[in-house]
């Protein structure tokens, strides 16, 4: 997920404010955004330089300081982190560590006015503020993205013949995207890399020349599809190419 992160944070950044006013930063609530699908965590910024950190409603009480030149001093667990501000507005700031290249991204939930729980609300308010105009990403986030298999009685007679059982011959098919889950009746969401893949067989170790890959707002993927270290494919407009 940080892959998706990283490049939706520069399509936004162009709408970034310097944090010159921390009174912006104070009294909200901040949710990390990269670890929301693992714990709920909520930075608060205290006017008397207390930070209250909540992991899924347990509280540590920390530091933080402002040092200027847009660099905020965090001080948790009796260690300290420099971090650089990247992005910030009064609903999101990203924060990245001094010498790294990925900023973690922070929502303010006092603002969105809900909690935020899941990603799709977290895309779902970043699309309406900043991509207002991607249809692709209204049309996923109404659909029910979860790991699922479609019942047999739905794949069509055409689908079904035994030429597909080859992976060059579902390469080299066309087929519309309303088509695909006739065809790949595996739908698997691989948040690591902000993709959805459309699979012939279950389970990430599954994945194999001919399926489908589109990102988070429904863009055929191109480029490489990372596992491991040792498990790696290729991805060209959307099909997986080995």
């Amino acid at each position: 997920m940080k892959y998706f992160f990283r490049e939706l944070f520069e399509k936004i950044n162009q709408f970034s404010h310097k944090i010159d006013n921390v009174a912006l930063l104070e009294g909200q609530h901040w949710v990390v955004m990269n670890e929301i699908e693992e714990v709920k965590k909520v930075l608060i910024f205290r006017s008397n330089k207390e930070l209250l950190v909540s992991s899924n409603g347990k509280v540590e009480i920390c530091r933080w300081e402002y040092l200027g030149y847009n660099s905020i001093l965090l001080g948790i667990n009796e260690e300290h982190f420099l971090y650089k501000n990247e992005f910030f507005d009064k609903d999101v700031l990203a924060l990245k560590l001094d010498g790294q290249e990925t900023p973690f991204l922070l929502l303010n939930e006092t603002k969105f006015g809900k909690e935020i729980n899941t990603i799709e609300n977290v895309l779902r308010f970043l699309s309406d503020k900043y991509i207002s105009n991607s249809k692709q990403v209204k049309e996923f986030l109404n659909k029910e993205n979860v790991n699922y298999r479609l019942t047999e009685d739905i794949v069509d007679v055409n689908y079904s013949e035994e030429m597909y059982l080859d992976p060059i011959n579902r390469a080299r098919t066309v087929i519309a995207k309303s088509e695909l889950l006739k065809l790949f009746p595996y739908l698997y969401k691989y948040e690591k890399q902000g993709v959805v893949i459309y699979q012939y067989h279950k389970g990430e170790e599954c994945v194999v020349c001919g399926d489908r890959v589109f990102d988070f707002v429904g863009e055929p993927y191109s480029g490489k599809l990372r596992f491991s270290w040792y498990h790696s494919l290729y991805v060209v407009d959307g099909i997986v190419r080995g």
